[in-house]
């Protein structure tokens, strides 16, 4: 969890927490937040961010 949590959004989905700081940059204002797997190895992607 951020350390002043005033300052970003929070998301949750599935069991995942995603934190993004209020005015981030983005295409159009849209952040697109997905979990991919390779192998046994999860990661988040974010796409849209300038």
């Amino acid at each position: 969890m951020p350390r002043n949590i005033d300052h970003f959004n929070k998301f949750e989905n599935n069991g995942i927490t995603v934190y993004v700081k209020k005015g981030t940059p983005s295409v159009n204002g849209t952040l697109t937040i997905t979990v991919g797997a390779f192998l046994w190895f999860e990661k988040l992607m974010v796409e849209g961010m300038i």
